[in-house]
């Protein structure tokens, strides 16, 4: 099995075109005068996603903090008896006793 298995990597090895590896006569890329311009600019665009991003997840984490402030004050008025049907039957037995 593992033979056969063998036998088609190399068949399919030596159907595969070969890639030359030696450069040609023309322009190279390493020599080209754009090059320089490119990586200045792509070393400014890393820079600046990055200082982008730690900003945006610094926002993210300040509304995190907010929501769940938000999360634990509503579960400490449920569990002070903070319902809305307890507050209808408070708000009730105070106007029957006002009236």
């Amino acid at each position: 099995m593992m033979a056969s298995l063998g036998m088609l990597v190399y068949l399919i090895a030596q159907t595969l075109p070969k890639i030359d590896d030696t450069a040609e006569d023309g322009i190279r890329l390493k020599e080209h005068w754009i090059l320089g311009y490119l990586e200045k600019a792509d070393q400014k665009i890393k820079s600046v996603s990055e200082k982008v991003l730690r900003k945006a997840g610094v926002v993210l984490m300040r509304w995190e903090n907010k929501v769940n402030q938000k999360v634990s004050k509503l579960k400490k008025e449920t569990t002070n008896g903070g319902s809305l049907r307890e507050l209808d039957a408070s708000e009730k037995t105070k106007e029957e006793e006002n009236s």
